[in-house]
C-alpha cells in the first residue's frame, strides 16, 4: 500500500525460568492435606527451562487434594505478579493456581494439559474501581509481556490472603513452587546458559604461520586466528582450522581492509604488529592481549581462564577477559534495564520487541568489541572478569577495535556490517505511538486533538490487530475497524501533515490463507508462538521474499 511506511518487528522468543529469589509476600510453609502430595526432585525438568529443584505431585485419584501458604499485601503493592511451572499429567477436572480471601476464591488459574512442562504468569493490577487479571501462558523472560499478549484478562475485586495450588478429584499434575513479586524480573528469570561448565583453560602455543593476510597459531588446545584490519581493528577466531575457514557470518556484510602486520616470536609471546594495533598471544597459556599503537595495554583475555579447548571439531562459544576497575563499558543494544554503564552487569542478548541486542561494547578505556554469533549470548561483568557465552557456535569468534574517540570505534565495527543510511527529516520528527489505536475513528480524532493542541508530530503510528476478522499476518484492514483506508491516509497527509507508521509482523495465525501458503513451503516456525500466530523462518531466502512479496503487495 502506497504511502505507509511498515515496521517489521523480528521477534525472537526465548525460554525463562520460574524461581523466586526473593519471596516478600509470603508468610508461612506450604500447609494442608499433604498425604496425596509427594515432594519429589527434578520431575520438571525439560530441555529448554530450568526451575527449583524442588517440586510437589499432586494426585487427586480418589479425592481433592490441595495445599496452601498464606500471603501478606499491603497498600503499596498496587501490582503484583505470580508464576510457576505446572505439567498437568492426566484428568478433566480442575488443576491449577487459586487466590483466596478468607475461605473465598477470588481467582483461579488453570493448568492446560500439554506435553511439556508450562510456565504460567499472573499479573494483578489493583484499583479502586476495579481490579485486572491477565494470565500468561509460556511468556518470554526476555522482556515484559504486552498486556495484549494475555491468554485472557479478568476484571473484578482479587484482593487475596493466601494462594492454594488445587487438584481436583480425578486430576493428576506436577507444581513447582509459587512465586510472588512486584516486578516481573521478580518471579521470571533468564534460564541459566548451561554451554559454560567451567572456565577456560590454558593453551600453549605449538607453532605459528603467517598465510591468507593473517596469523595462524597452533595451540594444544586449538587453532587461533588474527587478521588486522587498517581502520584499527582485529578479527579473533578460535577453534579447529577447518571450521574457521569454513565459518560465515550471518552480521558482517562486507569485508574491511586487510592491514599489513608483522610477526615477531619473543621469549614469552608471539606478537602482532600493524599500523594502528599490537596483539599479543602469551606463548605459555595462550591468552591474547591488545594493545595500541604506542604500547599501551587496552584489554586482556583472562590468563588461564580465556578458553575452552576443542572438543572434537569443535570449541564452546566462550571467552572471558580482564578489565581495569576505572573503564566504563556501554553498548549492548537497547534494554528496558535502566543501566548505562554495563560493569558488574548481567544482561541476556535476545531481541524482543521493546529490546534491541547488539553484541556490541565499547569502552571508555579505548577499545571495542564485537561479539559474532547469532545464538542467544548472556554477557557478565563482574569482580571476575567481563565474559560473553553464546548457546551455540562451533568457535569463538569476535572482533576488537582500537581506538580514542568513540566515533573511530564505531567506525570500525561500522567497516564490518555497513554504515546507516541518514533518515529522513521526518522521520527525526516526533512520533505519536500506543499501544495502541484500535480503530480509524480513534486515529483520527487523535490527530484532530493534536492540531488543536498545537502539538507537532511527524508520523501517527497503528499498531497490531488493524486486521480484525483476517487475523494476524493477513497483510490487510479489517473493514469494519478502519471502513475507509485512503480516507484516511488523505486526511492525515494533507489535513494533518502526517505520515502513517503501519507495523507490520512477521508471523501467521493458523488456518489463514497466507500462513497455509508459507507453512506448505516449511516455511513457518511451528514453535515461535508470537501474539496468536508462528514466526516464519527469516533466514530462509526463499521465505524471506515470499513474506516480503505480500507485504509489499
Amino acid at each position: 500500500m502506497k504511502n505507509i511506511i511498515l515496521i517489521i518487528s523480528f521477534l525472537f522468543c526465548t525460554v525463562s525460568i520460574v524461581y523466586a529469589q526473593k519471596q516478600p509476600f509470603l508468610k508461612d510453609s506450604w500447609k494442608g492435606d499433604m498425604t496425596s502430595v509427594k515432594q519429589e526432585k527434578g520431575r520438571l525438568k525439560t530441555a529448554s527451562v530450568a526451575v527449583p529443584e524442588i517440586c510437589w505431585h499432586l494426585d487427586a485419584f480418589s479425592k481433592k487434594v490441595s495445599m496452601y501458604r498464606n500471603v501478606q499485601l499491603n497498600d503499596v503493592n498496587r501490582t503484583v505478579w505470580c508464576s510457576f511451572l505446572a505439567l498437568k499429567e492426566k484428568g478433566n477436572s480442575r488443576l491449577g493456581l487459586s487466590f483466596e480471601k478468607g475461605n473465598s476464591e477470588k481467582l483461579f488459574v488453570a493448568v492446560k494439559q500439554t506435553q511439556e512442562p508450562q510456565l504460567v504468569v499472573v499479573r494483578i493490577d489493583f484499583s479502586e474501581k476495579a481490579d485486572k487479571a491477565y494470565v500468561f501462558y509460556s511468556p518470554t523472560a526476555a522482556s515484559v509481556p504486552d498486556l495484549e499478549n494475555a491468554e485472557y484478562t479478568l476484571s473484578g475485586k482479587f484482593d487475596f490472603d493466601r494462594i492454594r495450588i488445587i487438584a481436583e478429584k480425578g486430576s493428576k499434575g506436577i507444581f513447582s513452587d509459587v512465586s510472588l513479586g512486584e516486578n516481573y524480573q521478580d518471579v521470571v528469570h533468564p534460564n541459566v546458559l548451561q554451554v559454560v561448565a567451567k572456565e577456560g583453560q590454558p593453551q600453549t602455543v605449538l607453532s605459528w604461520e603467517k598465510k591468507q593476510q593473517a596469523l595462524w597459531i597452533h595451540t594444544s588446545g586449538g587453532t587461533l586466528y588474527l587478521q588486522p584490519y587498517n581502520i584499527g581493528s582485529v578479527h579473533v577466531m578460535f577453534g579447529s582450522e577447518n571450521e574457521i575457514k569454513e565459518y560465515k557470518s550471518f552480521a558482517v556484510t562486507q569485508q574491511a581492509k586487510v592491514g599489513e602486520f608483522k610477526v615477531e616470536d619473543t621469549q614469552e609471546d608471539i606478537v602482532l604488529r600493524s599500523s594502528r594495533l599490537v596483539v599479543t598471544v602469551n606463548k605459555n597459556k595462550g591468552y591474547i592481549s591488545l594493545l595500541d599503537g604506542s604500547g599501551k595495554i587496552l584489554l586482556k583475555e583472562f590468563p588461564e581462564k580465556a578458553r575452552m579447548n576443542m572438543c572434537g571439531d569443535s570449541v564452546n562459544a566462550y571467552c572471558k577477559f580482564q578489565l581495569r576497575d576505572e573503564e566504563a563499558l556501554y553498548g549492548l543494544g537497547q534494554f528496558r534495564d535502566n543501566l548505562m554503564n554495563l560493569r558488574n552487569a548481567k544482561r541476556e542478548l535476545v531481541q524482543f520487541n521493546t529490546q534491541a541486542a547488539v553484541p556490541v561494547i565499547y569502552s571508555t578505556g579505548g577499545w571495542g568489541l564485537f561479539w559474532d554469533n547469532p545464538s542467544r549470548t548472556i554477557y557478565t561483568d563482574n569482580s571476575t572478569g567481563m565474559s560473553l557465552a553464546s548457546d551455540y557456535g562451533k568457535i569463538v569468534n569476535y572482533y576488537l577495535f582500537v581506538g580514542d574517540k568513540m566515533d573511530n570505534l564505531v567506525a570500525a565495527y561500522r567497516s564490518l556490517t555497513g554504515g546507516a543510511p541518514m533518515l529522513p527529516d521526518w522521520a527525526l520528527g516526533y512520533h505519536q505511538s500506543r499501544n495502541r489505536y484500535a480503530t480509524q475513528k480513534e486515529v483520527m480524532e487523535i490527530a484532530k486533538k493534536m492540531k488543536e493542541e498545537d502539538i507537532p508530530a511527524s508520523t501517527i503510528f497503528i499498531d497490531y490487530h488493524y486486521w480484525g476478522k483476517y487475523g494476524t499476518g493477513s497483510h490487510r484492514f479489517d473493514e469494519t475497524l478502519f471502513p475507509d483506508v485512503p480516507s484516511m491516509l488523505d486526511s492525515l497527509h494533507n489535513v494533518y501533515d502526517m505520515k502513517v507508521v503501519l507495523t507490520m509482523w512477521p508471523c501467521f495465525k493458523p488456518g489463514i490463507p497466507n500462513y497455509n501458503e508459507m507453512s506448505q513451503k516449511g516455511y513457518i516456525l511451528e514453535g515461535a508462538k508470537a501474539i496468536d500466530g508462528y514466526i516464519y523462518d527469516t533466514f530462509n531466502p526463499n521465505a524471506a521474499k515470499m513474506y516480503w512479496d505480500k507485504v509489499s503487495s
